[in-house]
């Protein structure tokens, strides 16, 4: 499935935006705009755990804008644009989009978690963010279903 949102998304994204790249997995795809390697800082969509997403009973799917670098103090940098940008993108993502962090490093990460199939395909999710975030800042937003 995720290599199917892959290639859907590189026709979805518009070009002013820059080439986007992507690498599916087993349970997700990363997509991203720039280098060949994937960077710390990238849009996801991936299969986690119902113990990540409350009233979820088996698994949830997570799609967002994920800031992943070592350091707290790296992804606050990255996630401060977002922030001052809110009310821009709280227009069009609205109010289940969450800037939040996870992980022991601060790791930006965002939702307001969800369960069931969801009301959009993973690949109309991702163009969603890349189209609003992208031209805003490199930063995370996503949600969980």
């Amino acid at each position: 499935m995720f290599d199917e949102v892959a290639e859907a998304l590189r026709g979805l994204v518009p070009r002013e935006l820059g080439e986007v790249r992507t690498r599916a997995q087993r349970y997700g795809v990363k997509a991203w705009f720039g280098p060949v390697k994937p960077p710390r800082v990238h849009y996801e969509a991936q299969v986690i755990g119902a113990q990540h997403v409350e009233d979820a009973a088996v698994l949830a799917l997570e799609v967002g804008f994920h800031a992943e670098n070592a350091s707290r103090e790296a992804n606050d940098e990255a996630l401060a644009p977002l922030l001052a940008s809110e009310k821009g993108w709280r227009r069009s993502l609205g109010t289940v989009a969450v800037a939040a962090r996870v992980g022991d490093v601060g790791r930006p990460r965002s939702g307001r978690p969800r369960h069931g199939n969801g009301d959009r395909h993973p690949t109309d999710r991702l163009h969603h963010r890349a189209r609003t975030i992208a031209p805003r800042s490199q930063l995370m937003i996503s949600d969980s279903i």
